[in-house]
């Protein structure tokens, strides 16, 4: 079961960067919070309860950082990935139960994606329309997995945030603005991520930098760790 919680964390995590802003404010919106409620297609027949899985997922960002967190069990695992402009890295901790390590790698120097490395390769299909999506002009995007049961699912998104290429470095890289809606299926558990919350708050700094109590590690011990896990 832990294993299933964290091989979703991985792909909802990698999935989104930033959200969107309301169409009727200006697009000058670089701080805040936005929460993403994740729920599960109960008609399906689960093998664990679906209260033990994540339903909620914070981004936080600030000034050209941010701050993409999720949890399962309860606060017991969590995969937190930090984009950080200050120190021009990507940094990736991971806690499992009392464990808790971290990687920094700079971005020039970054390979291929930690959490992207075992993902199919995907195929977005964009809808030239525009229209209003809860109260924001958002644009949809159909996502096709090139996987066995060749996956499909939809994506809604807006470029009606003031972020540059929120989704590089990343399968969705063609997708010049924010997700904001989209579906996962993982084995039996299907899924919709869809934006609760959207603030303009303040955000500390320190929100971005790496906690006292993580240990260091290279990426092949943090690739390891993910890799045990799937």
């Amino acid at each position: 079961m832990q294993r299933e919680v964290l091989v979703f964390l991985i792909v909802v995590i990698s999935s989104i960067c930033y959200s969107c802003q309301p169409a009727s404010k200006s697009s000058n919106f670089t701080e805040g919070v936005i929460e993403y409620e994740i729920t599960y297609n109960d008609s399906l027949n689960l093998k664990y309860n679906t209260n033990l899985l994540p339903n909620l997922m914070v981004i936080k960002f600030k000034d050209g950082n941010s701050l993409n967190r999720i949890e399962g069990f309860s606060g017991a695992i969590a995969l937190t990935y930090i984009n950080s402009k200050e120190s021009n890295s990507n940094i990736v901790l991971v806690k499992i139960l009392n464990k808790r390590l971290f990687y920094q790698e700079n971005k020039e120097s970054a390979q291929e994606h930690l959490f992207f490395s075992q993902m199919p390769e995907l195929r977005l299909e964009k809808q030239p329309e525009e229209f209003e999506y809860n109260g924001y002009k958002c644009k949809k995007a159909i996502a096709h997995l090139k996987d066995s049961l060749n996956t499909t699912f939809e994506i809604i998104y807006t470029n009606d945030i003031g972020i540059s290429a929120p989704n590089a470095n990343t399968p969705f890289a063609e997708i010049e603005g924010v997700m904001m809606r989209f579906n996962i299926k993982l084995g039996n558990y299907l899924m919709t991520l869809d934006v609760s919350r959207i603030s303009k708050e303040n955000v500390k700094s320190n929100e971005f930098s790496i906690p006292t109590d993580y240990e260091k590690v290279n990426r092949e011990t943090i690739y390891n760790v993910l890799e045990l896990m799937q």
